[in-house]
């Protein structure tokens, strides 16, 4: 089925804290898809995008919406109610890949490993926490490393909006940091090349993977090829097992012969710093084609 005969919305934006992001993020897919010849048209999600939808008349919805609303199944829920199709990942697979929490115990019943990690609802959760440190803190729904710090002293913890929004706190630990893509396009798995990063800050945190020069790329990761094979076959495991579509990232953290996974990201950036057109890239894919592997994947949400 040829899809440039339909008219396509690339959904940017949103109220997410990753909204700037996803903004790049849009601004490239649609400057690839029209090059292309595609019928295609950037839609900067706010309160009326229902209205541009419908007065645009889009078939199909290009999601690079990041984080709150356009990650956690809410558009993806509004877009089945319109009877658009929509690439990546469904309405559950995107509720349950944001929540960190719930991706891990998921991804452990499938054999993935993973470290160690703890509930916290306030600031007084810290004194409860089962295992060592250091610590790192995260929020338990949300992207681009905003909200996380590294905890190395129990005397100094961070003021986070506890009351706000839910966080855990896992055990770091500081080893060789990778990332790793799944494209499925409905008709084939593919994982992509595994990408090893080296942040010049001490983790991968929102100014390392945003701003150029921040963070060395390894791409393939200079790793033990077992290790290589192994982290490839974790990644592929968790998108299958959140039943995730269209393209995927895991993150994982490699400690000697041994391998966690931290988290997946549903709806991964397209900027052009971002992790997975590099990684398709070193695979020998063009953007176009990366485009188009993801855009086939609304196809799998055919009626």
């Amino acid at each position: 089925m040829t899809l440039k005969n339909k008219k396509i919305g690339v959904l940017m934006g949103g109220f997410s804290s990753e909204r700037e992001i996803s903004l790049r993020s849009g601004k490239n897919v649609t400057a690839i898809l029209e090059k292309a010849g595609y019928d295609v048209v950037s839609i900067d999600v706010k309160e009326n995008f229902i209205e541009e939808l419908k007065n645009n008349k889009i078939e199909i919805a290009f999601n690079v919406l990041h984080g709150f609303f356009g990650e956690d199944g809410r558009v993806q829920s509004i877009l089945e109610h319109m009877n658009i199709l929509y690439t990546g990942s469904g309405v559950e697979s995107s509720s349950i890949g944001m929540n960190k929490i719930l991706s891990k115990q998921i991804a452990a019943l499938y054999g993935v490993n993973t470290a160690s990690f703890q509930l916290i609802e306030k600031k007084e959760d810290y004194k409860k926490v089962q295992f060592d440190l250091p610590w790192i803190v995260k929020p338990v729904a949300e992207g681009s490393s905003i909200h996380v710090e590294i905890i190395k002293d129990k005397n100094k913890i961070p003021d986070f909006p506890y009351s706000e929004k839910q966080f855990f706190v896992e055990k770091y630990i500081k080893g060789t940091e990778v990332t790793v893509g799944v494209l499925d396009d409905g008709k084939e798995f593919l994982v992509l090349p595994v990408l090893q990063l080296i942040p010049k800050n001490e983790f991968y945190d929102f100014e390392a993977k945003y701003t150029k020069g921040m963070t060395d790329f390894i791409l393939p990761a200079q790793i033990d090829s077992k290790i290589y094979q192994q982290v490839q076959n974790e990644a592929l495991k968790a998108h299958q097992a959140l039943g995730c579509s269209g393209a995927t990232r895991s993150d994982f953290i490699i400690d000697g012969e041994k391998t966690y996974f931290l988290e997946i990201n549903t709806n991964p950036g397209m900027t052009d710093t971002s992790d997975i057109p590099a990684e398709a890239k070193s695979y020998g894919m063009s953007e176009l084609e990366l485009c188009e592997r993801i855009l086939a994947s609304a196809l799998k949400k055919k009626k």
